[in-house]
C-alpha cells in the first residue's frame, strides 16, 4: 500500500488522446472545465503545469476507453477490460484529505497537518479487509517528534472517522484548545484517561470532556532513511 500520490504520465495521457483523435478542448469540457478553461486546462496538465484530481483522472481514463492504472504507470496495459469502471478496476481508492486549516502557531510536538486534496491509496482490497469506509476516513500529515517513533515527523496517517471512542493503547487524532493532535489512548489508574506521546519525552496530557476525538489512526506511511523504520526528524529536516 503505496503513501505517496501517483503522478500522471503525461506521455501517456497524450498517446490515449491521438488513439482516440480527441482534443484538448473536447477532453477538458468532457471531464466538466468551461468552455474557456478546457483547452488551457488540459495542455497545463499536458506540459506537467498543472496535476488533475483522482477523481478527474477516472473521468480521464473513462473518456479515453483506458486504464487508471495506466495513466498512472502502474500497468503496462492501455485498455481496460470491456465494460469495467475504470476507477473500480484500479487498485488505486481515493480518501478524502481533511481540509479545515492547520491552526496557527503549531508546536513542535504532537500536531498533525491536513493533507491536500484526496489521496490515492493502494489497494482497495486493505481498506475492505479493514472496513474502512472511504467516505468517512481523512489524511493527514503528522509534524513533529513526539510520536516517535510509531509516527515520525512527516508521516502520512489514515484515520477512520468512524472510530471516535478511545480505547486502551490505540492512536486518535482530537482537537484540543484550537490543535490538531495525535496521540497514544492510555487509561491509568483505572478510570482516568490519558493522552500520551510515545516519545520518552514528549508527555502526557488527561483527556477531557473539550476534546474532540475525530478517529483513530489505522494506517501510517513513512519513509525509510538509512535502514530505520523512521523519517528524518524535525529538526532535520529544518537544517
Amino acid at each position: 500500500m503505496l503513501n505517496r500520490q501517483h503522478a500522471l504520465s503525461r506521455e501517456r495521457l497524450a498517446a490515449a488522446m491521438a488513439r482516440q483523435g480527441v482534443t484538448q478542448q473536447v477532453l477538458g469540457e468532457h471531464i466538466g472545465y468551461s468552455l474557456d478553461s478546457a483547452q488551457p486546462t488540459i495542455s497545463k496538465i499536458l506540459s506537467g503545469r498543472a496535476q488533475p484530481s483522482l477523481e478527474k483522472l477516472i473521468q480521464i481514463a473513462m473518456y479515453l476507453n483506458t486504464s487508471l492504472d495506466y495513466l498512472l504507470e502502474l500497468t503496462d496495459t492501455p485498455r481496460r477490460p470491456q465494460g469495467a469502471d475504470p476507477g473500480e478496476a484500479s487498485d488505486v481508492a481515493c480518501v478524502q484529505a481533511h481540509t479545515e486549516p492547520p491552526p496557527a502557531g503549531l508546536t513542535e510536538f504532537s500536531t498533525v497537518l491536513p493533507a491536500e486534496g484526496s489521496q490515492p491509496f493502494r489497494c482497495r482490497e486493505f481498506l475492505k479487509t479493514y472496513g474502512i469506509d472511504l467516505k468517512r476516513a481523512r489524511v493527514f500529515h503528522v509534524v513533529g517528534d513526539s510520536m516517535m517513533p510509531t509516527l515520525p515527523h512527516g508521516s502520512t496517517i489514515l484515520v477512520d472517522c468512524t472510530r471516535a471512542v478511545p480505547l486502551e493503547n490505540r492512536l486518535y487524532v482530537f482537537k484540543n484548545d484550537g490543535d490538531i493532535l495525535v496521540k497514544r489512548a492510555r487509561q491509568f489508574p483505572v478510570g482516568t484517561w490519558w493522552w500520551c506521546s510515545d516519545h520518552p519525552l514528549g508527555g502526557r496530557m488527561e483527556q477531557t470532556d473539550e476534546d474532540d476525538v475525530w478517529g483513530e489512526v489505522r494506517w501510517v506511511g513513512h519513509a525509510i532513511i538509512d535502514g530505520l523504520g523512521y523519517g528524518p526528524s524535525s529538526a532535520e529536516r529544518n537544517d
